[in-house]
């Protein structure tokens, strides 16, 4: 029984292996994006704005996405040892910190007349600047993100007041929290003294990381402590920049333990609005795994085994009702919970433990898709399908006396590790750096043709060339490939749209700009050696020339139709390989698509980009090409080649391109039959110029 319990464990271990993959390409692409919308900001941009919380943290377990913003128009926080000794002039407010809550202050303004007139009726009559009243201005602010009514940028009225988040301000973007909150001048002295200098059992975090965090910011945001009689004028200080450094930074067991617990926490630790403040929250699971991974000794923990350590961990903080803060340890976050709070949540983490591999499945497979692929591996065993939370205790106790079930177990996984991985990898490398072409247009309204032109490799080359530094190991060539990418898109639709404005003054050198990084990018590496056989790259070339209108240089790929149509019939490559993104929002795209405008209404219903097969694009140019010399069944049979496709596509929006893309192609090719040899509308001599004038590259 002893050896089947650990099998469980390590099965339990390899399904939150499975839901945490993409972990790694997730935190990758965050980090590449936030330099990206750092380095695009404009001078007269009023705010910055930060990724946090779960997701930027590399859960993907139906997490909110929380922004941290910070306006220019905000006060800045000051500390009193940062007073002292100067008159300070200026928009600061003084930080007064309570002696018996450290991580809760009041902040004191001195100059009211060098408060931004938005917020000076935040302040009270002695000077405060309330938190409460704070948030409200914030809505009533023109700050780009909150309106009482629609507005043509989507916003939308019916957000919440959640804590210091205003949730769901913006149109389509329902789980997205953004948090307004102050800078700090520093870190308040007295907590890095003490975080930055104790000892650590396990030495962790290392030296260099801690050195790192030093040089983050910290913040205030608005809510003051649940038991304090002055709670609207205090304020509380976040260190959200230094928790999503240091949770990318935790090793895989720490990092997935923390993931099976909050799943856990979501599904049976729920309480309700009027269970406020909540006896149990995400953050203490953050904060217990924190403190684990600096003072457990440094061994390989199982992650199971952290699971029962940080539950035993948070049931001895509820008895002895002292839950420490991680940079604060002098703060206890559950000190305002009543005996009989603490119990109740001591009775619920129990019953986790208690149940602990039935609860953790049900919870981070919550659609029981991979205990029903056991299950499936299990025939000769008789187990019923898994339908709901009751079936898994059934399951559970037949797996756990079958002698066999090390083999099931490991045939269930196998299946899905390599895949799974190589999946989450491609759908993060794909996603789209919207704030690029934001840049882009941005520069256009201001016809700033030059700075243009410079704007994408002073921008991004920056990032290619610290790309190490920025992605966690082993995703640096990825996402250098994907930047890459990024840049020959970028000249490409720059080059199109100058020269449809008849902007000519600039290097001849930028000409070949859109080949050279499309070059530079054309394999898409990703781990464990797997790449898309450069069919990415290729399909970025095809696409430059497509809409650049060189039909010359376009010919030569129908020469590429046995090897495409051999790599379709590749359900994996099929799936993997990296979309084409069209950021149909940007005037720059919108621009260069009015080539092709029957293409380009078609994307006119989609939100945001449109995703498109690069094997079917080829394909649909392809046929494109043969239209335009009038061969009608050499444009049918690629046809067919197209609609084989569909076959393994199972992703809704390259479904939805995909067939539209068929029908434009089916419809040209009616229309130009019908032409032709309709005798009485055309004679033979009158069928070459008619076939050329319908697909010139201007139509």
């Amino acid at each position: 029984m002893e050896e089947n319990t650990i099998t469980m464990d390590e099965f339990l271990s390899s399904v939150i292996g499975i839901f945490t993959s993409e972990r790694l390409p997730q935190i990758a692409y965050t980090q590449v994006d936030q330099h990206i919308s750092k380095v695009t900001r404009y001078k007269e941009q009023t705010q910055h704005n930060y990724m946090v919380g779960s997701s930027a943290e590399g859960m993907n377990n139906n997490s909110d996405i929380d922004v941290m913003v910070v306006m220019s128009i905000f006060p800045v926080v000051l500390w009193p040892s940062q007073t002292k000794g100067e008159n300070k002039n200026g928009n600061f407010v003084f930080a007064e910190q309570n002696p018996v809550e450290p991580a809760y202050l009041k902040l004191r303004v001195v100059d009211q007349s060098c408060t931004h007139e938005k917020y000076r009726s935040t302040i009270d009559k002695n000077g405060y600047f309330q938190s409460t009243s704070f948030i409200t201005s914030v809505k009533c602010s023109n700050s780009g993100y909150i309106s009482d009514s629609p507005n043509p940028e989507g916003l939308r009225p019916n957000f919440k007041i959640q804590g210091p988040s205003i949730q769901g301000a913006v149109k389509l973007m329902k789980s997205l929290d953004n948090v307004y909150c102050l800078k700090c001048q520093s870190w308040p002295s007295s907590i890095s003294c003490e975080y930055f200098n104790r000892e650590r059992q396990n030495k962790w975090p290392p030296q260099k990381l801690l050195d790192k965090i030093s040089h983050l910011d910290c913040h205030v945001v608005p809510v003051g402590h649940p038991s304090s009689a002055s709670k609207d004028i205090e304020w509380r200080l976040s260190f959200s920049l230094a928790e999503k450094e240091l949770i990318q930074r935790m090793s895989k067991q720490f990092f997935n333990c923390m993931y099976a617990l909050k799943s856990v926490k979501q599904k049976y630790i729920v309480y309700s609005e009027s269970d406020k403040p909540t006896p149990f929250c995400s953050y203490f699971i953050k904060t217990a795994c924190f403190y684990m991974y600096e003072t457990l000794p440094n061994q390989d923990y199982s992650i199971m085994t952290l699971i029962r350590r940080v539950l035993d961990w948070l049931i001895d903080s509820y008895k002895n009702r002292n839950l420490p803060h991680y940079f604060i340890s002098e703060q206890n976050l559950i000190g305002h919970l009543s005996v009989e709070r603490c119990d109740d949540v001591i009775a619920k983490l129990t019953t986790v433990k208690r149940n602990i591999w039935t609860m953790v499945l049900t919870s981070v497979d919550d659609k029981y898709l991979i205990i029903n692929q056991v299950v499936g591996l299990c025939n000769n065993l008789k187990i019923p399908g898994v339908s709901g939370d009751d079936d898994y205790k059934n399951v559970v106790s037949i797996l756990l006396n079958n002698p066999k079930t090390t083999e099931f177990l490991d045939q269930c996984i196998s299946k899905r590790r390599l895949s799974d991985y190589i999946l989450k990898q491609n759908a993060w490398a794909e996603t789209r750096f919207h704030s690029t072409f934001i840049h882009l247009d941005l520069l256009i309204k201001q016809r700033a043709f030059s700075e243009m032109l410079r704007c994408p490799e002073e921008k991004i080359i920056p990032i290619v060339e610290d790309i190490d530094e920025i992605v966690p190991e082993g995703y640096g060539d990825i996402f250098k490939t994907r930047l890459y990418r990024l840049l020959g898109d970028m000249y490409t639709y720059i080059l199109i749209y100058l020269r449809k404005i008849g902007f000519h003054d600039y290097p001849t050198s930028y000409q070949n700009k859109p080949l050279q990084y499309y070059t530079l990018g054309a394999k898409m590496m990703y781990l464990h050696e797997w790449s898309d056989r450069c069919i990415g790259g290729r399909a970025l070339k095809v696409q430059y020339h497509y809409l650049m209108g060189n039909y010359k240089t376009l010919e030569k790929t129908v020469d590429w139709k046995p090897v495409l149509c051999k790599l379709k019939e590749n359900e994996f490559l099929m799936h993997t390989i990296c979309k084409i993104n069209i950021d149909i929002e940007s005037i720059i795209v919108q621009s260069a698509w009015d080539i092709d405008k029957k293409l380009q209404q078609c994307f006119e219903h989609t939100f945001g980009a449109v995703a498109v097969h690069p094997i079917v694009f080829i394909f649909y140019v392809m046929a494109k090409v043969h239209l335009r010399e009038g061969e009608l069944e050499k444009a049918s049979a690629i046809v067919q080649e197209m609609n084989g496709c569909l076959k393994n596509i199972t992703h809704p929006v390259l479904l939805d391109t995909t067939t539209s893309m068929i029908e434009l192609i089916e419809i040209e090719i009616l229309e130009l039959r019908r032409m032709l040899y309709c005798s009485n509308v055309l004679t033979p001599l009158e069928r070459p110029a008619l076939v050329h004038t319908l697909y010139s590259p201007t139509q």
